[in-house]
């Protein structure tokens, strides 16, 4: 991986951070949460009033997990570097933590 295509990962962090907040506590208004105190009729009528809203707020943050990718992948990148050996187990270890890692953030934002 030459400096150039780390620094796109290393960016791209940066940009998912901003399009999740944007999508999630901006667009879809999730930040904050609605009281715990409101019953499940407001709650209901919350979410139905404000359908679209949330659902494109979930849409911009499913699109903010696809710069997660280029991240980790730098992210793993460095540590094989830094690991030593013709092993190298938390490389493996990281390649799967990130997998399950994206699969965190694309989950809810499907089932929303």
């Amino acid at each position: 991986m030459n400096i150039r295509s780390q620094r796109l990962g290393v960016h791209s962090g940066y940009v998912f951070i901003a399009l999740l907040l944007i999508g999630f506590a901006g667009v879809a208004g999730c930040w904050p949460p609605p009281s715990p105190n409101a019953g499940a009729e407001e709650i209901a009528r919350l979410f139905a009033d404000h359908r679209l809203r949330i659902l494109s707020g979930m849409l911009i943050s499913l699109i903010a997990a696809a710069f997660l990718l280029p991240w980790s992948a730098t992210v793993i990148t460095q540590v094989r570097r830094i690991e030593v050996g013709r092993h190298t187990p938390i490389t493996y270890l990281q390649l799967v933590g990130f997998g399950a890692f994206v699969i965190l953030f694309v989950y809810p934002e499907m089932v929303w």
